[in-house]
């Protein structure tokens, strides 16, 4: 009779990848390539039909704070990153973490004196 053994442990070191190296504003910054379950926990418990603006702000920055750290984050908003910019840094990991190509090209970009967002051109003028 074969044995009805499941050894996560083991499938846990065979996952283990190379992190994400993320670049912010010149500083390189190291991500873990999986999305950590607190996030997913904390997503799904969140009905967002329900949810206030501080209590979609507050899940950012704990998603934030859980990817890059809480030291991190505080460099970032001390060097001026807006919230949407935080927004968008954290879906872009996200996305990279599910193995999505990101290379910018689909960024929208935000113009400063109309606040409009276009299509963004990932960087290449």
């Amino acid at each position: 009779m074969a044995s009805r053994t499941l050894n996560f442990d083991n499938f846990m070191t065979e996952k283990k990848q190379e992190p994400i190296k993320v670049t912010v504003f010149g500083k390189e910054y190291d991500v873990k390539p999986e999305i950590p379950a607190i996030v997913m926990v904390t997503l799904a418990r969140t009905n967002e039909s329900t949810m206030s603006e501080s209590d979609a702000a507050m899940m950012i920055l704990n998603a934030g704070d859980v990817m890059f750290g809480k030291k991190a984050i505080s460099e970032f908003c001390q060097n001026g990153m807006r919230a949407d910019q935080l927004v968008t840094l954290i879906k872009m990991v996200f996305e990279m973490i599910n193995g999505k190509d990101v290379d910018g090209d689909d960024v929208e970009e935000v113009d400063d004196e109309t606040g409009m967002a276009s299509p963004g051109d990932g960087g290449k003028k």
